[in-house]
């Protein structure tokens, strides 16, 4: 089952496919990695066959008889508040406008924008240090997948280019993935391998390969 607002990569692997509403369509919150929360306020009402997630989450439970009975994401957002005691200040109404807050944010609404000024949550105060020991990576390349795969992020495109590959300068720019091999290694020197294709880089997280098309010049 996949809930998603565009018919993505990964919708092609789900039996099940919910189609939800993007930010501009839907009443809610998000918190960014900066613990900032904001809300967001609907523009546009949803397409049609399409729904706010906390819509589609409810009816998913009640259908399993939980018996559920939001009537706006700000109840939500009460319920979370009373049971949550990092967000036990968090209200719709404090949030009014464009105004924001960092959580921990204490019952009477005041917030924590910088953490850890005085001491550390722990009893004594002090932070916890752990030191880690190297290890091995559990694959290694052998004589059938001799080269090293290192994923990473493309510049122009996020999250499989659902939205990014949607924007015709964009696109033009960076219309699909590619594979990058280091000439330095002098075996991928000699082989000239030319990639002609690559699959498997979606939907299956356990993955641990690629598969590729390759040529050798």
């Amino acid at each position: 089952m996949v809930q998603d607002i565009f018919f993505t990569a990964t919708c092609r692997f789900a039996d099940v496919v919910l189609p939800a509403s993007p930010s501009l369509e839907k009443e809610g919150t998000f918190t960014s990695t900066e613990r900032r929360i904001q809300r967001l306020y609907r523009v546009f009402d949803p397409l049609e066959g399409s729904r706010p997630d906390w819509v589609i989450v409810q009816d998913v439970a009640n259908r399993m008889h939980a018996g559920w009975n939001y009537r706006d994401p700000s109840e939500i957002m009460d319920e979370v508040a009373e049971l949550t005691p990092l967000m036990a200040g968090v209200t719709y109404q404090r949030l009014e406008g464009y105004k924001s807050l960092q959580w921990p944010v204490a019952a009477d609404g005041s917030d924590q924008p910088l953490l850890y000024t005085k001491s550390f949550a722990f009893p004594d105060g002090k932070a916890r240090l752990f030191p880690l020991a190297w290890r091995e990576a559990p694959e290694r390349p052998d004589e059938e997948f001799d080269l090293h795969l290192n994923n990473g992020r493309m510049l122009e495109h996020f999250h499989e280019g659902n939205l990014t590959q949607r924007i015709p300068g964009i696109h033009a720019n960076a219309p699909d993935t590619f594979v990058a091999v280091s000439y330095t290694h002098l075996d991928v020197y000699k082989r000239q391998i030319r990639i002609l294709a690559c699959s498997g880089m979606v939907g299956r997280p356990s993955a641990n390969r690629v598969a590729c098309r390759a040529a050798t010049a």
